[in-house]
């Protein structure tokens, strides 16, 4: 950085004089100034111009009269040479035009040979500093904002978004009542089918007048008004155009830029998905429904069977009609499951959300599950602590999630203990922990845990493959979070979090 005050700053200053008298009175006058300097001398013009040329310079004095050309065309060729050094011409004539010439080429300053002193050219040299470092800053601020500019013409222009900069026109009493083109890159003129300098230059009502009617228009005078952000999706069916697009307008001076993005590919596909997930409801629930029709009728006469309507049962045709109740019991569950999971993608399970007691409900659990339990030689404990008294939730779906949870922990705990622990949650909430002391789940398993139809190696015990999965997603459903952690030969905790109310209850 060059400093201007008090001239104590170590400075380079180029003397070109083939004068060594005019010289030595330069050199005398810097040193009663009290300027610290480098003196570099040259005597014509040619070995001037080539020292202005290769060495940088704080300052240089230049003398009109040279051998080899006169001062004024040193100048002139420095400056188209790209020499930004400041100059201070020297003559002996004090000739205003001759001044203004100089001044035209680019001097700095100039000084008469005879009114040489510690203090003009003090002066001198301070003016060309300050005036050099100006033009420093300037052609700095240039390069920089032409930098820019490249940079922003190499993003947009080959970018694959369309990308628009307009600049608000208003009327007499200063409302917006259109707005016009500044910049347009190549991908938005190929979006809306139009040539670039068809629409520099002319007005957005004009042109798209679909923009009124879609309410863009609208919504882009209120982003210039309020300053705030535009984001939407749209379907932009106007003036020719059939475009999905996602919009991005932010404020830009008395206008706006808006980037948008073409997603019909995108919204093809979720039309797509849309429309097999529900063809896979309706195929789910209507199969479900001709399936649980012949199942039910299996359970019910297999249940006449074991009960001994139709006549005692020898121990093989007992053990056999009971191994036909657990399949069909088991087939019965997995069409449950995959009836659930369906309605679930679809966005179709229904929800009854009422105030809900939770120690109520795990006794209740309890007493269900209390069979399997003793079955498997698995102790049932609960523990509360804090436990919120009720929550507004669906107690049928908590309870679905409850009973799964149970249900593993029972079938994978090896006989050990189960315990319930239910501890107060975030914001009124409830936390409900079932925690089994099994055989556990590898830690590379545990997120596979939660798709759908995964059922792991190592786990004896075989269901549907589909309770963790509809789990969580009713746990989402319910406003509420599924977790798991476990470590194998140690146990799993399934942590189910539910909010002290639903958010639509």
């Amino acid at each position: 950085m060059i400093h201007t005050s008090g001239m104590q700053e170590h400075l380079k200053i180029l003397v070109v004089d083939d004068d060594e008298i005019d010289r030595m009175v330069v050199r005398r006058a810097l040193r009663a100034a009290g300027i610290n300097a480098d003196i570099t001398e040259a005597e014509d013009a040619r070995t001037g111009l080539e020292i202005l040329q290769e060495v940088a310079f704080d300052c240089a004095f230049l003398d009109y009269q040279l051998p080899g050309g006169d001062g004024l065309r040193v100048l002139s060729e420095a400056r188209r040479a790209g020499v930004h050094t400041p100059i201070v011409m020297m003559t002996g004539h004090d000739d205003a035009e001759l001044a203004v010439a100089m001044m035209k080429a680019g001097a700095t300053d100039y000084v008469p040979k005879g009114a040489v002193s510690a203090d003009r050219l003090e002066r001198s040299i301070r003016t060309a500093l300050r005036l050099h470092q100006a033009e420093t800053q300037a052609r700095n601020a240039q390069a920089a904002l032409q930098e820019s500019e490249a940079r922003f013409r190499v993003l947009h222009e080959t970018s694959p978004d369309g990308f628009m900069i307009l600049r608000s026109v208003r009327d007499p009493d200063g409302a917006i009542e259109d707005f016009e083109w500044v910049y347009v890159n190549p991908s938005a003129a190929r979006m809306v089918k139009r040539s670039i300098p068809d629409l520099v230059g002319k007005r957005l009502l004009v042109e798209h007048p679909g923009n009124k009617a879609e309410g863009a228009f609208d919504a882009y005078v209120e982003v210039v008004e309020s300053g705030e952000p535009w984001l939407t999706e749209i379907h932009y069916t106007h003036d020719g155009l059939d475009l999905w697009l996602r919009i991005t307008a932010v404020k830009l001076g008395d206008g706006f830029a808006v980037g948008f993005s073409d997603i019909a590919r995108r919204k093809l596909a979720e039309e797509e998905r849309e429309k097999a997930i529900s063809a896979r409801g309706r195929f789910y629930a209507n199969m479900s429904h001709e399936l649980r029709t012949p199942i039910n009728a299996v359970l019910g006469y297999n249940d006449l069977l074991l009960a001994g309507v139709y006549g005692p049962l020898a121990e093989k045709q007992l053990k056999g009609i009971e191994r036909s109740q657990r399949a069909a019991q088991h087939l019965l569950e997995l069409v449950n499951d995959v009836l659930d999971l369906s309605k679930l993608e679809a966005g179709k399970m229904e929800l009854v959300i009422e105030p809900v007691n939770i120690l109520a409900l795990v006794d209740d659990l309890f007493t269900t599950i209390r069979p399997l339990a003793e079955e498997r030689g698995s102790e049932l404990v609960l523990h509360a602590e804090d436990c919120p008294d009720n929550i507004t939730t669906d107690p049928r779906r908590a309870r679905q999630i409850l009973l799964n949870l149970l249900s593993n922990a029972i079938k994978f705990g090896e006989g050990k203990p189960v315990e319930v622990r239910c501890v107060g949650g975030s914001n009124g909430g409830v936390k409900i922990e079932v925690v089994d002391q099994g055989i556990g789940i590898p830690q590379d398993d545990l997120p596979r845990i939660f798709e759908e139809f995964v059922q792991l190696e190592e786990a004896d015990q075989r269901g549907t493959g589909l309770g963790l999965p509809i789990s969580r997603r009713l746990a989402k459903l319910l406003g509420g979070t599924l977790e798991a952690e476990s470590l194998p030969g140690v146990g799993s905790t399934f942590c189910l979090s539910l909010p002290a109310a639903h958010p639509t209850g």
